[in-house]
Parts: structure tokens; sequence; C-alpha cells
């Protein structure tokens, strides 16, 4: 049975939701500094920032595809890039690069990314074409060393991780698994399925962690958020008027709203016509309050 008086399944309750429709809006952010919300379109090559409320649109260009964001400690930003990890000190000025791996294979792009509780930035790579299994899961280290934790992806999504920074989650989309990781001092080990999603649930795509250690998991293709306890039993399921889910993160001034980025990508310019909202940025009022980003440095 569970533990919130919410149904099971039921329609996110949508406190707003802002334009402009994203290609493929992901790597939603909040940042506390700013008491702003951020997120990119990784195709349309755009950064952009609304205010708590949905107000006070900011967008910035970037040359290269920016695919995911993370708070700095030194302030300012770090993600990736098409081509590996970069960071700035503003939205609006450039991104310089940190790391390029070598091994990437040539139509690979990097894709999700977000620091972790250990000050690091891990980042997966993916083939561009969504075909073949050239991707790898990374992490890039705050003293400037770039690893490979895990490969043979299609597409990477996530990381996330657990309250008290022993496990990380990691997403194999295609597969529609959700791995789970053990983290220790001497490195990450124990590789396992999580979380396996049904066919008829969509994609496995972006996550985030609640302060209960629950992982709240976005649908590609499946129009919906489902919140897992932290054994891996699904607890609710939250559909969203749009098909294409992508990322989500806690924020606002008490972490109790969930920002979700959704996409068009792929849709028809039919559907597209008869769903307007996709690719928009979404707040959802949910009865559970979410934990801060984990800082890069």
């Amino acid at each position: 049975m569970s533990d919130h008086p919410i149904a099971p399944n039921s329609p996110a309750q949508i406190l707003w939701h802002h334009p402009p429709a994203c290609t493929l809006g992901e790597g939603v952010l909040w940042d506390p500094r700013s008491q702003r919300v951020y997120w990119v379109d990784i195709l349309e090559k755009k950064l952009h920032s609304l205010t708590a409320a949905g107000t006070h649109l900011q967008s910035w260009s970037v040359p290269q595809q920016l695919t995911s964001i993370g708070l700095r400690l030194e302030g300012g930003f770090v993600g990736t890039l098409r081509t590996g990890f970069a960071f700035t000190t503003d939205p609006g000025e450039p991104w310089r690069p940190l790391c390029n791996p070598t091994q990437e294979a040539a139509n690979n792009r990097f894709n999700d990314g977000t620091p972790g509780p250990d000050g690091g930035f891990w980042a997966g790579s993916m083939d561009d074409d969504e075909l073949h299994p050239t991707g790898n899961l990374y992490h890039y280290s705050a003293t400037g060393v770039c690893t490979v934790i895990d490969s043979e992806y299609v597409i990477t999504n996530g990381p996330a991780f657990n309250l008290d920074g022993t496990v990380m989650y990691h997403t194999d989309t295609l597969q529609r698994t959700i791995y789970a990781f053990d983290m220790r001092p001497t490195g990450i080990t124990n590789k396992r399925v999580h979380i396996q999603i049904p066919d008829n649930a969509g994609y496995p795509d972006g996550m985030t962690v609640d302060a209960k250690g629950y992982l709240w998991v976005c649908h590609f293709a499946g129009g919906r958020i489902t919140r897992y306890r932290p054994n891996g039993q699904l607890e609710r399921t939250l559909t969203l008027p749009v098909p294409n889910i992508t990322c989500a993160t806690f924020g606002g001034p008490d972490l109790r709203t969930l920002f979700v980025t959704t996409a068009n990508k792929g849709m028809t310019t039919e559907q597209r016509q008869a769903c307007p909202e996709a690719g928009h940025l979404f707040a959802l009022d949910v009865d559970t309050q979410g934990v801060a980003a984990h800082t890069f440095g």
C-alpha cells in the first residue's frame, strides 16, 4: 500500500507550463543562488531559465549542443557539450572546455549528466543515431581526472544518487533498464538491475531522488513520471498531457516543486499541432520534498 494519500495512478497536478516548445528539452536544474530553474534544448543549442513562478524567461544560444548542466562550487555552471565536459562563469558567457574524451566514437555525443555527492561530474555519452552501443558512462573528478565507469550503451540517462551517496542509479534507455551501482571510496562496483520498465510504459529517461530516497523516473514516449521506493518497487505513476517526458528536478524555495522538461522530438506536424505544450517546461505540485542538487568542485 502507498504511504501517500495520492492515488497510485493519477494526473500530475500542474502548477504551470511554459514555452518555448523544445525539440529536446533536458538537463533541468534548480539554482538556489539565483532562485531560478535552468534547462537546455539540446538539438536547438539553447539554454533557458525561468523563475520558480514561471516568469521572466531568459534564453541563451550555445555554439555547440549543451546536453546537461550542474552547479559549480566556484560559481557559474559545469556541464557537458556534445564533445565533453565544460564550464561557464555565467549563462551568457562562453562555455570553456574541461575534457573531451578521446575514446568517443565519431558519431557519439554526450547526453545526460549531473554532479555527484563526491563533487565530481557524472555523465554519459550515446550514439547520435540511437543504433549502436558505443556510449559510455564517465566520471570527471574535481581534480580534472576523466574516467570511463561503464560502457556499451546506445543511450545513457540519469545519473542519480541515493541519500547517503552509497548508490548511483544509471539508465540504459533503449533496454528500459535502470541499474544500481555501489559507490565506495575505492570505486564503483556491483552493477545490478534495479528497475526494469515495462514495454508499454515508454523509455526511462532522466531521474531525480526526493528527501525520502524515492526515485522519480521520466518516461520518453510514455507520457508519465513514476516514483519508486528505494527497493525498486513502484509506488505511483503521474501522467502528463504530453508524450515525451525527459528530465526532472525538485526546486523552488522549499524544494517542493517538481520541474519537468519535455520534448517534441519525433512528433509529426499534426501531433505537435494537437499537443502544442509538448516541449514545454512543466512545474508540478507534489506532496514530497526534494533534496538540493550536488555541486561540482
